[in-house]
């Protein structure tokens, strides 16, 4: 039996990804530090045959957005694209938010992986106020992107 082929087991359930590094970011130069890591994405896991459904949880003011997922070997990639509703926290801005998933089963429920952020502006007047040095969670441009390395389990 060669454990070289062995394929790790991904089941439905609710997982952690937890950031470790931000090796790229063109939102948030220095001296911003945004965002925080270590950082935690929770989600829930929706497996079916080689599809993964990926709906992570609202966090502050970032909805669920959903991301789909191919498992092929260890192999666990795919992305999606939502929309960042901004008005219920009194700015009139939706932005578009983009997502790449590359990750790598390294044990059953437990992966590494690395997610590409695309951020853009989708519409609303107010947009540009998120733009700025006034306040350190300012974003230094639209659109911008964010590279995060961490890895995730289920919980």
């Amino acid at each position: 039996d060669d454990d070289d082929d062995t394929s790790f087991k991904l089941n439905n359930g609710h997982y952690a990804f937890v950031i470790a590094t931000v090796p790229a970011d063109s939102c948030w130069a220095p001296p911003k530090t945004l965002p925080d890591v270590p950082m935690t994405i929770t989600a829930t896991f929706t497996v079916e045959g080689n599809e993964v459904t990926v709906v992570t949880d609202a966090s502050g003011s970032i909805p669920s957005q959903t991301m789909n997922l191919v498992k092929d070997g260890n192999s666990l990639t795919g992305g999606g694209t939502g929309l960042a509703d901004l008005n219920e926290q009194g700015i009139n801005c939706v932005l578009d938010v983009g997502g790449d998933f590359d990750g790598t089963m390294t044990a059953e429920d437990v992966f590494d992986a690395t997610m590409t952020i695309d951020i853009a502006e989708s519409s609303g007047p107010d947009c540009g106020l998120l733009v700025g040095t006034f306040l350190p969670e300012q974003l230094d441009s639209l659109p911008c992107a964010l590279e995060l390395d961490g890895a995730g389990e289920k919980g």
